[in-house]
């Protein structure tokens, strides 16, 4: 199957801020992809979204996994013919925790699923007629923010997630300097 519409994929879109993005770009018009982990909560919030006259789908989606990733171009290609829209949404905040296997954890999904999902789709993106990646960051990435203004944090500047976010803006500014004057 293809299609005319615009096709974007949220990652992360079963619940929360990933589910409202999906909500407002399918009621623009878009055909809207939800990526989730969960099978059950991934097919449900799709189900939500179309019974709202919304063009939704869902595919199964853990950033971190290799297998899920690599699936990515087949499916799109294969469903829609096509990808215009990237939203790295998906991500993780583990508060409570401060020891590495927490670091691992967070980077992975705020960081490396994020570069791993952008490499795989960027050909598809590369062929849109306007192809268009947006990476869901935070205040708490913001060195100058959490430095001069602290209060306005408080106990939520955590050591892994804020690494994590602000690497995920290097990663953003990297990537818009690389892709300047494409499609």
């Amino acid at each position: 199957m293809t299609t005319n519409k615009t096709v974007a994929l949220i990652t992360g879109a079963n619940k929360g801020i990933g589910f409202e993005i999906a909500r407002q770009l399918g009621k623009k018009g878009l055909l809207v992809v939800l990526g989730a982990r969960d099978e059950a909560k991934g097919k449900a919030a799709a189900d939500k979204l179309c019974a709202e006259d919304i063009d939704a789908h869902f595919v199964k989606l853990e950033v971190s996994s290799q297998a899920d990733v690599e699936a990515l171009p087949g499916f799109f290609k294969e469903k829609f013919g096509r990808l215009d829209v990237l939203v790295n949404n998906a991500g993780v905040a583990e508060w409570m925790n401060d020891d590495l296997a927490t670091f691992r954890r967070t980077l992975e999904a705020n960081v490396f699923g994020v570069v791993a999902v952008t490499y795989a789709l960027l050909p598809l993106l590369e062929d849109s007629p306007a192809g268009r990646i947006v990476n869901q960051s935070s205040a708490l990435a913001s060195l100058t923010s959490i430095t001069s203004a602290p209060e306005q944090f408080g106990n939520f500047v955590n050591p892994a997630y804020t690494t994590s976010k602000a690497a995920l803006n290097g990663f953003t500014v990297a990537m818009a300097h690389k892709l300047r004057g494409t499609n």
